[in-house]
């Protein structure tokens, strides 16, 4: 008896000393009785095996902690040569401005930066290390929260190739405070909003927004998230539509500082708002006002694709459908009728320059117009319908450009056959086209004062898009081989005059005195169809009076549109660009000739002159001058090959 046991009983004691669990139940993470065999592999009857006394192996280092000591040791040599380079005696005289005002915000922009320690550190650059930046760059994209790599960016020397799309995470600061401006620059920068944009956008009640700017402005604490976003929407508006000199006056620092200082600030703010969960109104106007006037510095696909996400929030706010059908209030529903609209304005702008079609279309909302009525007209508090006034408001340039550009949709869908344009489809677009001129002379146009610049503005502009939507209407439908060559000759020369007449008031819009604060706006609506035929024509007629004054405004908008920049992301420029080339060496082939002439660009002396409506014009030829019929064919092959260029069908604008 006692010679079984003690065997047994030693056997036991020697089990039990097992450290570990046997492998079988470590891998299966179950509990072991670390007996041998134990009791789980007992049950399931297989081998149990336990690992070797000792401690377990340490893994080996992963490859990231060594990739990481890299990129610190080359940014420790990188700051290392940024202090040599900035106490180099050298390196103030030779810095580089554009550099310099990317890296740093002078001290007059924010009340705090007043006080600060480093005065040549960005307050931008500063917060972009405590919020985490989203770095993009081509097709790869890194998200970056570690406070050093987040400051020095991944490449200090290419940092102006990435773009910090803010608005797409989650901030993580508690306050912008210090990046909400002094009360005196607050109120210049709403001054400025309340003259250079929202005669052109109400998207806001201006007494609403202005009671909120000066409380921003006394006590930024007090904001919530979803008003910091809105005050700082208005104020990267602000900033956009004013010019170099008027920026570096009221702000004390130059333009291009001041909008990187409040785009930042913008994006920081709606993403603390939680812009992608948008569940409230201002939210949304915040985001809206911030891509129309980010257009004007941005590329304009990035803007495309944030529309369609905009669409979609909106969408979910119900904007698509009428506040009144919803039982809103007065006021709620006409802030969220004109909401609506601009973001239909921005889904036709933007997919237009992207050489797309629409997202919103009709059928799929049922958002009424916007009142005509001025902001005082509207209360908070009202609880029974406003009434609609008569006449010129500050509504009323909204209104048109919804009028028309519903209308114009209506008018190529309804008159565009299915198996290609014929002569009736022709004379059926012409009729509607002159009839929503008609509407919109006798509705909105009669009330114009031609005395008053905006007003002024909102009648160039509104005969601008009826004879464009009459020149690209006329364009689609002259786009197809089953199309008659006279058909084609009996328009050609009012859409030449049409297209001419079209640059030349566009650049009057951008260059007239009266107007030029506005300008930033009139620049981002680029007239493509009318550049491409004109500059078609150019190509294919003889030296004539109309040739030689349709290639001098479009050399000057090519011109302007060279000196503004590129614009990124749009996808005419490349063919455009091409098309110009070959024009300027046809023209300077008949420089040499003799048979050429440079005219100046003349406008009407009379201020008041606004363009007529050119379709109701009769077929005419210009100054009299002779087109060789043989042209017909050429001309019109080579503004369609533009448009194959662009991968669309050319009714698509």
């Amino acid at each position: 008896m006692t010679s079984t046991s003690g065997p047994s009983a030693s056997v036991n004691a020697e089990v039990t000393t097992q450290a570990r669990s046997c492998q079988k139940c470590n891998r299966r993470k179950t509990r072991c009785s670390k007996t041998q065999p134990c009791t789980s592999c007992v049950k399931l009857g297989i081998e149990c095996i336990f690992p070797p006394p000792g401690r377990a192996p340490r893994r080996k280092k992963r490859a990231l902690k060594a990739e990481l000591v890299s990129k610190v040791k080359s940014l420790e040599q990188k700051v290392r040569e940024l202090e040599d380079e900035r106490n180099s005696p050298q390196s103030d005289a030779g810095a580089n401005n554009e550099e310099a005002s990317t890296r740093t915000i002078p001290q007059p922009l924010t009340a705090h930066a007043q006080h600060a320690n480093h005065p040549t550190t960005s307050v931008g650059d500063h917060l972009e290390g405590r919020f985490g930046q989203l770095m993009v760059d081509g097709d790869s994209s890194r998200y970056v929260n570690h406070e050093a790599l987040a400051s020095f960016r991944t490449d200090i020397n290419q940092r102006k190739q990435f773009k910090f799309i803010h608005i797409r995470i989650r901030a993580l600061a508690h306050s912008l405070r210090d990046l909400h401006p002094t009360p005196l620059i607050s109120q210049a920068l709403w001054g400025a909003y309340e003259k250079n944009v929202a005669p052109l956008i109400l998207i806001l009640h201006k007494p609403t927004i202005r009671n909120l700017v000066r409380k921003a402005a006394t006590n930024a604490e007090f904001l919530d998230a979803n008003s910091e976003a809105l005050v700082f929407a208005v104020y990267f508006a602000a900033v956009m539509s004013m010019k170099p000199a008027e920026c570096r006056r009221q702000l004390g620092v130059d333009r291009q500082t001041a909008i990187q200082h409040y785009r930042f600030a913008a994006e920081q703010a709606l993403s603390r708002a939680d812009f992608l969960h948008a569940r409230c109104l201002s939210v949304l106007q915040a985001a809206v006002l911030f891509l129309i006037v980010a257009w004007r510095c941005d590329d304009v696909r990035f803007v495309w694709a944030m529309t369609a996400l905009v669409y979609r929030l909106a969408q979910g706010l119900g904007l698509h459908r009428d506040g009144e059908k919803l039982g809103l209030g007065p006021f709620e529903t006409e802030m969220r009728r004109r909401l609506w609209w601009y973001i239909y304005l921005l889904d036709s702008q933007t997919s237009e320059h992207q050489a797309m079609s629409p997202q919103i279309y009709e059928g799929t909302y049922d958002t009424e117009f916007p009142l005509n009525v001025n902001d005082d007209d509207l209360s908070p508090e009202a609880t029974t319908r406003f009434q609609e006034r008569e006449g010129f408001t500050e509504m009323t340039f909204c209104l048109i450009r919804c009028e028309i550009n519903v209308r114009y949709r209506r008018i190529l869908k309804g008159t565009m056959p299915s198996l290609g344009p014929t002569r009736q489809s022709v004379e059926d677009t012409t009729h509607a086209l002159t009839d929503m001129s008609t509407f919109i002379e006798n509705e909105r146009l009669k009330y114009c004062d031609l005395s008053v610049p905006i007003q002024w503005v909102a009648a160039t502009i509104t005969r601008i898009a009826l004879a464009r939507s009459w020149l690209v209407a006329h364009l689609s439908l002259i786009g197809s081989d089953d199309l008659s060559s006279d058909l084609w000759q009996q328009r050609r020369e009012v859409l030449f005059q049409t297209a001419i007449e079209v640059l030349e008031f566009t650049h009057l819009l951008e260059s007239r005195a009266e107007t030029a604060h506005w300008s930033w706006m009139f620049e981002m609506y680029r007239q493509w169809h009318a550049f491409a035929f004109v500059l078609s024509e150019i190509s294919v007629r003889p030296p004539s009076q109309a040739t030689d004054r349709a290639w001098t405004i479009a050399n000057l908008m090519f011109q302007r549109w060279q000196q503004d920049g590129p614009p990124q992301g749009w996808v005419l420029w490349k063919p455009l660009s091409r098309l110009i080339e070959r024009v300027t060496a046809k023209r300077a082939d008949e420089f040499s000739a003799g048979s050429a002439h440079q005219m100046l660009v003349s406008f009407p002396a009379d201020s008041t002159h606004i363009p007529s409506v050119w379709a109701s014009r009769q077929t005419e030829t210009i100054n009299g001058d002779p087109v060789d019929p043989a042209s017909n064919t050429l001309a019109m092959e080579i503004y369609r090959d533009i448009v194959r260029d662009l991968g669309v069908g050319l009714g698509e604008s």
